[in-house]
């Protein structure tokens, strides 16, 4: 074994370097109460070439152990008793959960978010104003205020950035009565709004994705539906009553298409008797996709007595209220007291209701469609189909948790032969 190397002194040279046989050791021992670093060689060479690294390592390590020894006294008496003090409180928060530097660094952070600082209100108002520059529908702009506006006003001059999950859960909770998918709309709007903030850089995190989705039944909610029967009677009384009427109430039950928007917009130029399809179009359409939606042959012959090439399809608020009163179908609103100076057979039109009301359902708004999805998705028993005509793309879960309600064959067999033949008609005083 060949003896470490020593200086011209006499003293051991730093880091040693020792022959093992063909290859050099080379023992930098401990540093700076770091572990014990040894490393093998091939040559001698390379040996020395890591010792010479190894010692300016330390002699850099060494020089600003004594510059910090040098200016620690210094640094310290330049602080303030105020701050002395501030820092000692500090210590004691921290409870050595962590670094004073890092506590500063997380205030920083979050005391001035890099898109500066908005009220709620300000940022509110500035989404709102995005949203009507995207075009956004009449219906989505009056839904993110109903949603959204009682909260805002609550804490319009706090900062966007200091909201909690804790507020925004506290206040959602706080709207008693509200069923597992009004909530639910509530907290997605709610983290639309915050994703907003996020994006222009006012906070740094969405307080509303952290609360839980409330959970539904795995069957989805019970949605209302017309019965064969009752269909029957809304498009009778429809023809009896508002003539001009019935092409918007037979499109909407057997096409299913959004009466606020799809319907209400549809032209009749988008209907199509030849290849019997109905055109919706991307301005109509919610989703902004246009689609083409079946037309049944009942409808088609609903259809064809009021067929014209271009108009749209007549809807007259009055009269759609009247056609839903002869067929015996009251809004709910109505049976709640709205219209009470009405008169019909010489009673108010809320007594009228009201008399009605025990053996008779009540009104949803988007009832028509409702009732096509379910009974179409049993007749053509096609999930995806019956998705596609609704303009749900490949969203059967939007189809099934929302849109469908569970009915007999034989019921949707009814339903697809109602026509405005009398001999085809189905007794109106069936019951489904």
């Amino acid at each position: 074994m060949k003896a470490r190397k020593e200086n011209k002194s006499g003293t051991k040279k730093w880091p040693s370097i020792i022959r093992r046989g063909d290859s050099w050791r080379v023992d930098c021992g401990f540093v700076f109460g770091a572990k014990r670093t040894m490393k093998q060689f091939k040559t001698q060479a390379e040996a020395e070439e890591y010792a010479k690294d190894q010692r300016a390592a330390r002699d850099t390590l060494k020089a600003v152990a004594r510059h910090e020894r040098k200016n620690r006294a210094v640094s310290l008496t330049n602080l303030t008793d105020s701050q002395r003090m501030d820092a000692l409180k500090a210590f004691d928060l921290l409870s050595g959960k962590g670094s004073i530097v890092s506590a500063v660094q997380f205030w920083m952070k979050h005391s001035a978010p890099v898109g500066g600082t908005r009220t709620l209100r300000e940022a509110f108002d500035e989404y709102l104003a995005g949203k009507i520059k995207a075009q956004c529908r009449p219906a989505t702009i009056a839904d993110v205020k109903a949603r959204l506006g009682a909260f805002v006003l609550g804490h319009a001059h706090e900062h966007v950035h200091a909201i909690t999950t804790a507020d925004v859960e506290k206040w959602i909770e706080g709207r008693n009565g509200q069923s597992v998918e009004n909530r639910d709309g509530y907290r997605r709007a709610f983290v639309a709004f915050f994703n907003h903030a996020v994006k222009r850089g006012y906070r740094e995190n969405n307080p509303a994705a952290l609360i839980e989705v409330p959970k539904r039944d795995k069957g989805g909610k019970k949605v209302s539906i017309l019965t064969p029967a009752e269909a029957e009677r809304l498009l009778f009384a429809a023809r009896e009553h508002a003539p001009e009427m019935l092409p918007y109430f037979a499109i909407g039950l057997f096409c299913g298409l959004r009466p606020e928007n799809e319907l209400a917009g549809l032209d009749w130029r988008n209907v199509d008797f030849e290849h019997r399809t109905i055109h919706v179009e991307a301005a109509t359409a919610k989703t902004r996709r246009e689609r083409y939606v079946d037309m049944s042959r009942n409808l088609i012959e609903w259809l064809l007595p009021h067929r014209r090439e271009s108009g749209r399809i007549e809807f007259v608020r009055q009269r759609f209220d009247r056609v839903r009163e002869e067929a015996g179908l009251i809004p709910l609103r109505e049976v709640t007291g709205y219209g009470t100076s009405r008169r019909a057979n010489g009673k108010t039109f809320r007594q009228k209701m009201l008399g009605a009301r025990k053996g008779d359902m009540i009104w949803k708004s988007d009832i028509m469609r409702h009732t096509f999805a379910s009974y179409h998705l049993v007749a053509n028993n096609d999930a995806g189909k019956t998705a596609a005509q609704l303009g749900h793309g490949t969203n059967l879960e939007m189809l099934f948790q929302h849109y469908k309600r569970a009915v007999r064959p034989d019921q949707a067999a009814k339903f697809w032969n109602i026509r405005p033949s009398a001999g085809n008609v189905i007794s109106i005083s069936s019951v489904a």
